[in-house]
């Protein structure tokens, strides 16, 4: 799917929240919400039958299982066995897979999850072919790419839409810790409905970084990023987007990197040549971006696809505009269902769009609840567990996954993922040591882990092999 050049959604003035609650109510009922969240639920249905994998039997079943947990592959691979977390010790030596290990830790925290093995894509294609150059390319690898058929996997965002291989799950970058998260986004709440539509300020606003690329279609992100700085030069009266104070804000060399499709405008070739302390601000807390009708969206830095704080603007009360993008997360579906009344614009006519709304706030209510409802719907914390769980569900009844690693036959297989490699268990918590019988808390996201072994004669195929050790592993870090 590729997303109109800027969709427009209006969060909520300041009402309290029971009369928010009932005009949410009112303005979509049940049946509608039912509708978006079936749409969001077809999407991963269609994505699991993408893979041509028959599975026929138990034999097979188990087979799949056990390709999951080859050698070459243990980087990849999550298992869950009773709600326990199982991992090789390589995965949790990488940054974005234990940010994943964490939102999936938590939400084992918070609902039951079934026995599950999948592999998780942190590179977000699904199809292991890193930084497509075109949308066709990217598209070609679940059934029509020369060769075996890859295996099915977990993934947060496709860059070049819902074509491509993987299973969309919730961003760890954003959810990694979903109790963290209920926190944050009723703070969000809160700031929205604590300034009044009549008190923020009317320009486009947008705070991040621009990390230069030498690869064409690698820079679409920053190319979108620095044309951003460019309307702020040309109408400081409507938009106010800036680089942050402290972070990178390098723009691609055009004579040294041309890209055809990524032309620079005047007021971008001069702001190359400026110093970026010209063009960049100080970053301000999240809550405080709702001191702004309008939040400007752009695609990330590394490759132009998703933009990890989209996630949270649409709980702040103000006008989400999404720059052009191919890419797609999860929650998309309902997007492009209506359901949030999205409007076309281009960036030219960003600010005469959102004066438009502002004339006509009985549009701009019927907006805002809609846009409220994408996140009620889909990212507060109980929607993202509910979602991941039902991906799972999905993912096994696909792959009759029950019928390797549920019951009798659950200790054989995971005998067979340890004979191919170690595996740890691991927990987050805030504790410095663990007890046999503690539970671990999940107020700071320290990563412990312990080794286990294989114990046919356990329901759950293993038992610990040693005492839990913290990791050095915090957000941000990828270990040696």
């Amino acid at each position: 799917m590729r997303l109109p050049l800027l969709l427009v959604a209006v969060a909520s003035a300041a009402t309290p929240n029971w009369e928010l609650e009932a005009e949410l109510n009112a303005e979509v009922p049940a049946e509608k919400r039912d509708a978006l969240k079936h749409a969001v639920r077809a999407e991963v249905k269609r994505s699991l039958t993408r893979y041509p994998h028959v599975i026929a039997g138990a034999a097979d079943a188990k087979a799949f299982v056990r390709r999951l947990g080859r050698a070459e592959r243990r980087e990849d691979l999550v298992v869950v066995v009773d709600g326990r977390v199982l991992v090789s010790p390589a995965f949790a030596k990488i940054d974005k897979n234990n940010r994943h290990l964490q939102f999936v830790w938590s939400v084992t925290q918070m609902a039951t999850l079934p026995n599950v093995a999948y592999l998780l894509d942190r590179f977000a294609f699904g199809d292991r072919h890193p930084y497509p150059s075109s949308s066709a390319n990217a598209s070609s690898g679940c059934v029509a790419a020369p060769g075996p058929a890859p295996d099915p996997e977990f993934v947060i965002a496709k860059y070049h839409g819902h074509g491509m291989c993987g299973v969309l799950i919730p961003n760890m970058y954003v959810f990694n810790e979903v109790g963290k998260w209920a926190k944050e986004a009723e703070k969000l709440k809160q700031a929205a409905v604590a300034k009044p539509w009549k008190d923020r300020s009317s320009r486009v606003f947008w705070r991040g970084q621009i990390l230069a690329q030498d690869k064409c279609h690698r820079d679409g992100g920053n190319h979108a990023r620095w044309s951003a700085l460019a309307l702020a030069r040309e109408q400081p009266d409507a938009f106010a987007c800036a680089c942050l104070d402290g972070k990178p804000c390098a723009a691609r060399d055009a004579a040294r990197f041309p890209c055809d499709g990524l032309p620079y405008t005047a007021t971008m070739a001069a702001l190359v040549a400026e110093d970026r302390a010209k063009h960049s601000k100080a970053a301000l807390p999240m809550a405080d971006f709702a001191n702004y009708k309008f939040l400007l969206n752009l695609p990330g830095t590394i490759s132009g696809s998703y933009s990890r704080h989209l996630n949270v603007l649409w709980a702040l009360g103000a006008v989400v505009l999404l720059w052009d993008s191919p890419h797609v997360e999860w929650y998309y579906p309902a997007l492009k269902d209506g359901a949030t009344h999205v409007v076309v614009v281009d960036a030219a006519s960003a600010a005469e769009t959102a004066a438009a709304l502002l004339a006509d706030p009985n549009r701009a209510r019927g907006l805002a609840l809609r846009a409220r409802v994408v996140h009620d719907l889909f990212l507060c914390p109980d929607c993202l567990a509910s979602h991941f769980k039902f991906v799972v569900d999905a993912y096994r009844k696909r792959f009759r996954l029950e019928k390797a690693l549920d019951g009798a036959a659950l200790p054989a297989v995971v005998g067979d993922l340890l004979r191919e490699g170690p595996l740890v268990e691991v927990q987050f918590g805030a504790s410095e040591t663990r007890g046999a019988d503690a539970k671990p808390t999940s107020s700071i996201p320290h990563l412990f882990s312990r080794p286990v072994r294989a114990a046919p004669g356990d329901a759950a195929g293993f038992v610990a092999d040693g005492a839990w050790t913290r990791s050095p592993w915090r957000p941000g870090v990828t270990l040696p």
